[in-house]
């Protein structure tokens, strides 16, 4: 009987913990707010699609970097962002200091009214 019992209680026990510790982590995930932000980039100097997947992939390594997406042709570079952890200044230096490219916001047009 004091086998059933201790296991019973063991069972127990570690539900709880389970529970506990998946609830601390709902929780923890909700306070974490991102500033979620996204630009666009005219990227020039890109000669080919090896290009356009090497900047993907500097910009994957890179701090706040959510998502990135980079066409070629195109020259456009969408990347999703968190401005809490990296600016878009910083995005615009590690891009030309890791591929030697450069990069410019592209500006969304205006309604004329």
């Amino acid at each position: 009987m004091k086998t059933k019992h201790a296991y019973a209680v063991t069972s127990a026990i570690v539900v709880l913990v389970i529970f506990s510790s998946t609830t601390l982590f709902a929780r923890s995930k909700e306070k974490q707010k991102i500033n979620e932000k996204t630009v666009e980039l005219k990227i020039t100097d890109m000669t080919c699609a090896g290009c356009s997947s090497q900047l993907g992939k500097v910009l994957t390594e890179t701090t706040g970097v959510i998502d990135n997406s980079v066409q070629y042709p195109g020259d456009i570079a969408e990347i999703k962002y968190d401005a809490d952890k990296v600016s878009l200044k910083q995005l615009v230096e590690t891009i030309h200091d890791k591929t030697s490219y450069t990069a410019e916001v592209v500006e969304k047009n205006k309604k004329k009214s």
